[in-house]
């Protein structure tokens, strides 16, 4: 291995495809990204799922293989706490729902989704954790309305499942259009946000 590849640990493939991911991600974002950014970005977000105890991942992978069907659900992304892995057992899996539908249209479909998937639920109750899906739907057609919710999806996030990179052309279009900042203010965090010019 040269020594410049030494201090990351990686051959020079690796280093190849890490450099033209964060050229990517640096394009679509349209600010500088650093390799941290870029392996948080393509397998940090991954790897937390992943870490999540394997009734949890089931339960959520039996909702989204089911939303996946339904061909107005243009994506499925874990936020809040469960994709921090910092829940507890009163926490619910929060999932975003983008669809082509506007949100409310869709609300009732996607909430049969989540009853039908509560027998996967059943070994959570057993360990005394609810985690019940809670789903947030939203439209695509509503989605250039910033909210500051979008930060969570920015920050935390994990894509799931989408269907021709509407998710991930969702959360580049935040990135390009919202500045924020987080700052801890009497034990609670408190985001500063504006839209850049």
């Amino acid at each position: 291995m040269e020594n410049r590849y030494r201090q990351m640990l990686v051959d020079e493939k690796a280093h190849s495809e890490l450099r033209e991911a964060k050229r990517m991600l640096s394009s679509c974002i349209g600010t500088r990204m650093s390799y941290r950014d870029v392996i948080n970005e393509f397998v940090g977000r991954r790897m937390r799922f992943l870490r999540l105890p394997a009734d949890l991942r089931s339960y959520i992978n039996h909702f989204v293989s089911n939303a996946a069907l339904d061909r107005h659900v243009q994506g499925v992304l874990l936020f809040g706490s469960v994709a921090k892995n910092n829940f507890s057992k009163y926490s619910d899996t929060d999932l975003l729902i983008l669809s082509d539908l506007p949100g409310i249209s869709s609300f009732n479909d996607i909430e049969e989704l989540v009853k039908g998937s509560e027998e996967y639920r059943k070994p959570l109750i057993e360990k005394g954790f609810s985690l019940r899906i809670s789903p947030l739907v939203i439209g695509t057609n509503e989605i250039q309305h910033f909210r500051p919710i979008y930060i969570d999806f920015v920050e935390d996030g994990v894509v799931l499942f989408e269907r021709n990179g509407a998710l991930t052309d969702f959360l580049n279009s935040i990135r390009k259009s919202v500045k924020y900042e987080k700052r801890i203010v009497n034990n609670s965090i408190v985001i500063k946000w504006s839209m850049k010019a």
